[in-house]
């Protein structure tokens, strides 16, 4: 019968301008679960900028297990009809870049080709490193069309 609380705060103070603000609160354990923090700007069309921190501990215990930030962007070329996005998810519990994540999509008018590029390592145990390479062709009206994928995994000391 005991459950969380979660709580979510929005605020908006302009049409460009974002805040959010997560909590979870244990209640059997009296104690905060995990928090989020985010904010983003917008601008121009298709433009965006992010950062995100959130938090997750052990309520019972009082332990960290997770204090990580995410950084994104999007940037809209309309000219070339190109779209860029960047993410980068970084732990600071464990001292480690954890995602890098690069796209890239373009539009014309009656197809759509998207790239992306993404590196994750996982900290938990013996470090696994995933390279994810993806490439996709999208026809207007038949939907994708061809999506080419490529993952190499590694362990790392």
């Amino acid at each position: 019968t005991e459950g969380p609380i979660e709580a979510l705060l929005r605020f908006n103070p302009t049409e460009r301008i974002t805040l959010k603000a997560e909590a979870d609160y244990d209640t059997l354990f009296s104690g905060i679960s995990s928090t989020g923090l985010t904010a983003s700007y917008g601008f121009g069309a298709g433009n965006s900028m992010g950062v995100t921190w959130f938090t997750r501990s052990r309520p019972e215990t009082g332990q960290s297990l997770s204090n990580q930030v995410r950084l994104n962007t999007a940037l809209a070329v309309p000219f070339l009809r190109l779209r860029l996005e960047g993410q980068l998810n970084y732990d600071f519990e464990q001292r480690l870049l954890q995602q890098q994540q690069l796209v890239m999509n373009y539009t014309a008018q009656c197809y759509g080709l998207r790239l992306e590029l993404r590196d994750f390592r996982a900290g938990i145990g013996p470090r696994t490193r995933d390279k994810d390479i993806r490439f996709s062709l999208t026809l207007k009206n038949v939907g994708t069309f061809l999506d080419l994928n490529s993952r190499s995994s590694t362990v790392e000391p």
